[in-house]
């Protein structure tokens, strides 16, 4: 028989065994049995150590306002024990493990600090830029309405249009589409405004239009002699040119869990769900291509890692405004730059962008994991089991408990697959 004893700590586990064995010759001189004992030790170390693989993780996490409460506070947690496990316990930095946090809504907020950026459309060369304003009184567009009314762009970007929607192609001047479109929500017209025998939908007046008497409603939305500084700008009830950007900033691949620290403790829970950009974005931080450019080249030593997770499906809302819709990262549903007009068909096209970048990304080399948490329906869970790497790497979490334990568990997967010795 083998007695056995193991010892697990947080970084080692170790087997020893023991084993009574009969001696028939030494039985003669009084000497009946001996004891046979073993140990080994296997260091479960952080990705990396040992000049083995290094790690890149990007975690894509859902902010809706549906996760307000204690589900934010349950997912932050989450993020933060999962940071703690693949960084170590009582590291500061880890040469060998970068880790992005990609916060998103009804859009992602790349960093205000990227307001100069070459791969923004900082100059209205894309049509998604100019699309919301008369053009009557010269070049208007998103980053121009910025700057008139003297406010800083606070950091979202509007979804590119058809593939690159789906993929990390690298943005470029010289191919405007590829660019990406700082968001600017349009003062639309005041609340008050008739629509025919009806009324119309306009949760985003915030100034005054400063129209002509006769104007239409489409008028007095485009109407670009109202974006001056000394035009009074109503924030109250979320209204404002930032409507719909008010998740926290990505943060980038970084090798210092002080930051990834604060963008976590930064994470809040306002707007609706758009799943599909989130993963891109979550891709773009992977990838080595601009726009960000922290990520290793593809087939290196890293290993890339895309963490998604969503409370919800992908939710488009319509209305009865001449814009269709709330102003979101795909504009106004009327522009119908997802080939639909209406919010059931721009979401299923936005389901299969979702699936589409999990595709594209995995063709990369890049593992995905995918977490449903609480999530209403078989449609969210079906795209979330057919976005992750194999069915092993998609985790439904019913409760906040389990929330917490699925990014442990990811946390532990990835600690135990760069085993350092």
């Amino acid at each position: 028989m083998i007695d056995t004893e193991l010892t697990i700590t947080d970084t080692t586990v170790e087997v020893h065994a023991t084993r009574e064995i009969p001696m028939t010759l030494t039985s003669l001189i009084g000497i009946e049995h001996a004891n046979l004992d073993a140990t080994a030790e296997v260091t479960r170390g952080n990705p990396g150590e040992d000049g083995l693989s290094k790690v890149e993780i990007a975690l894509v996490l859902d902010t809706t306002g549906s996760m307000s409460g204690t589900k934010i506070t349950a997912l932050k947690n989450a993020a933060h024990s999962m940071k703690n496990i693949v960084f170590g316990a009582d590291n500061a930095t880890n040469e060998d493990v970068k880790m992005a946090i990609v916060p998103f809504s009804t859009a992602v907020n790349v960093g205000s600090s990227n307001n100069n950026a070459t791969w923004l459309d900082t100059t209205g060369l894309s049509s998604y830029s100019r699309a919301n304003f008369s053009q009557s009184a010269g070049l208007r567009h998103n980053m121009w309405a910025w700057n008139a009314i003297g406010r800083t762009w606070p950091g979202c970007v509007e979804m590119r249009a058809g593939t690159l929607a789906t993929d990390d192609t690298a943005p470029s001047i010289g191919t405007p589409a590829t660019l990406f479109t700082p968001m600017f929500a349009p003062d639309e017209p005041s609340t008050n405004y008739s629509c025919g025998s009806g009324s119309c939908s306009y949760l985003n007046s915030y100034m005054s239009d400063l129209h002509v008497s006769g104007d239409s409603h489409q008028t007095r939305q485009r109407r670009t002699n109202k974006y001056v500084t000394t035009n009074t700008i109503d924030t109250s009830s979320g209204r404002g040119p930032d409507y719909n950007c008010k998740m926290a900033p990505i943060v980038p691949l970084t090798s210092v869990k002080a930051n990834i620290t604060a963008g976590i403790n930064a994470l809040n829970a306002a707007g609706s769900t758009i799943i599909s950009e989130g993963a891109a974005w979550g891709w773009r931080v992977l990838s080595p291509t601009a726009p960000f450019a922290e990520g290793s080249a593809y087939d290196s030593e890293w290993a890339k890692i895309l963490v998604i997770m969503t409370d919800g499906e992908n939710d488009l809302s319509s209305n009865s405004s001449f814009n269709g819709s709330p102003y979101t990262t795909v504009g106004y549903l009327a522009q119908n730059r997802l080939g639909s007009t209406s919010a059931s068909g721009g979401e299923s096209v936005l389901n299969t962008r979702l699936a589409t970048t999990c595709t594209n990304a995995k063709a990369t080399g890049i593992t995905v994991y995918t977490i449903g948490f609480q999530i209403p329906s078989n449609t969210v869970r079906t795209l979330l089991q057919n976005c992750a790497t194999d069915p092993t790497k998609f985790i439904e979490a019913p409760s906040e408990a389990e929330l917490i334990e699925a990014f442990e568990i990811i946390g532990n997967d990835l600690a135990d697959m760069y085993l350092s010795r």
